[in-house]
C-alpha cells in the first residue's frame, strides 16, 4: 500500500539526505513509493527502532505512526506467529544449552482447541508486548515472557536466527504505544489461520473493545469487533468476505447467542457484512479497518 512519498520518508529516515531523497522520488511519477523501496536499504528491525525513537521523543505523531504501520504491514512480510515459533523450534530443539527456552516456547503453542480463559491470559501477557513494563516493576516474573525468551536464545546461541520473531513482536509493541492500546498477534496456535492480530481498547467510560482481524486460509478475511459496556452488554459486528462462511454464521447466529448468554453476558446487536475488495470499498469501511469505525454495510441484524 502506498503513502505520500514526503510523509514517508520524513517519518522512516529524518536523516536521509537530500539527493537520495530525490532519488526514491524519482522511482515514481506520481510522487507515491513502495515501503518495500525503503527496506531494501534498512532491516525492518531499524525501522521499527527509529520508529520507537521518534515515538519517545516526540517528534513524529503517535497518528502517523499509527497509519504507516497499519499501512505497510504486508510489507514486513510476517508470518503466522506460531508458525515462526515453529521454525525456531526447529533450529534449536537439539541444542542442550536451550532446553528450557525449548520447553516455555512448546507450552505457548497450545492449540486453539485447547484454549480457556486462563491460558489466553497467561499467553496475552507472556506474548512479549508487555516486557518493557513488567521490567519496570519490581518483583514481576519474566521467565515465560517470549520477547525475554527469545532475547536469551540470542544471548546463548548467537547462531540462531530469532530477528523475525523480535520484529513481529517489536511491530505490535510500537502499534501498541502509538495507538494507546494492547495490540497483538495471535498468541496461541491455530492451523487454520495464515496470519491474525488482535486489538484491545478501554474507552474514558470504561467500555470495552477488541477488534480482532484475521485472515483464514479456507475463507479469506474475517473481522470482528466486540464492545463490551460495564452492565455486561455486548455488541459484535463480524465482517466476511466468503459466502460460504457468511452463510454457515447465519445458520448459527441462534446458537451463537445462546453461547454468549451461557456465559453472562447479554447480546444487544449482532451485525454482518461484507468485506468488499479493496477498490470497492465505501470509504466507511475503510475506515472501520483503521478507526473502528462501525456504521456502515450492515446486512444482517440478530
Amino acid at each position: 500500500m502506498n503513502i505520500n512519498t514526503n510523509t514517508l520518508l520524513n517519518l522512516l529516515l529524518p536523516k536521509l539526505d537530500t539527493a537520495s531523497k530525490e532519488k526514491i522520488i524519482k522511482l515514481n511519477n506520481n510522487g507515491e513509493i513502495d515501503l518495500s523501496l525503503l527496506l531494501k536499504d534498512k532491516s525492518t528491525q531499524t525501522i521499527l527502532n527509529e520508529l520507537f525513537k521518534d515515538l519517545l521523543s516526540g517528534l513524529k505523531s503517535k497518528a502517523k505512526v499509527v497509519t504507516l504501520l497499519q499501512n505497510s504491514k504486508q510489507m514486513f512480510d510476517f508470518k503466522n506467529f506460531s508458525s515462526n515459533i515453529k521454525d525456531l523450534l526447529k533450529q534449536i530443539e537439539t541444542n542442550p544449552k536451550l532446553e528450557k527456552q525449548v520447553v516455555i516456547l512448546k507450552d505457548f503453542l497450545i492449540n486453539i482447541k485447547n484454549l480457556d480463559e486462563k491460558s489466553l491470559k497467561a499467553n496475552i501477557a507472556n506474548s512479549g508486548i508487555f516486557l518493557e513494563s513488567k521490567l519496570l516493576k519490581n518483583n514481576v516474573n519474566i521467565t515465560n515472557d517470549i520477547k525475554a525468551v527469545v532475547l536469551q536464545i540470542q544471548e546463548l546461541s548467537s547462531e540462531t536466527k530469532v530477528d523475525k520473531i523480535l520484529t513481529q513482536i517489536e511491530y505490535f509493541q510500537a502499534l501498541s504505544y502509538a495507538s494507546m492500546s494492547n495490540y497483538t498477534y495471535l498468541p496461541f496456535g491455530w492451523d487454520e489461520i495464515e496470519d491474525g492480530d488482535v486489538q484491545f481498547n478501554c474507552d474514558d467510560k470504561d467500555n470495552f473493545s477488541c477488534h480482532i482481524d484475521l485472515i483464514l486460509k479456507k475463507y479469506g478475511e474475517l473481522k470482528v469487533m466486540l464492545i463490551l459496556d460495564k452492565k455486561n452488554n455486548i455488541n459484535i459486528n463480524m465482517g466476511i468476505k466468503n459466502d460460504k462462511l457468511k452463510q454457515k454464521i447465519q445458520k448459527n447466529l441462534q446458537l451463537l447467542r445462546q453461547g454468549i448468554g451461557k456465559i453472562g453476558l447479554s447480546l444487544q446487536q449482532l451485525n454482518v457484512f461484507d468485506i468488499k475488495s479493496d477498490k470497492n470499498k465505501t470509504y466507511e469501511e475503510k475506515a472501520y479497518a483503521t478507526n473502528d469505525n462501525l456504521n456502515f454495510g450492515i446486512d444482517i441484524k440478530a
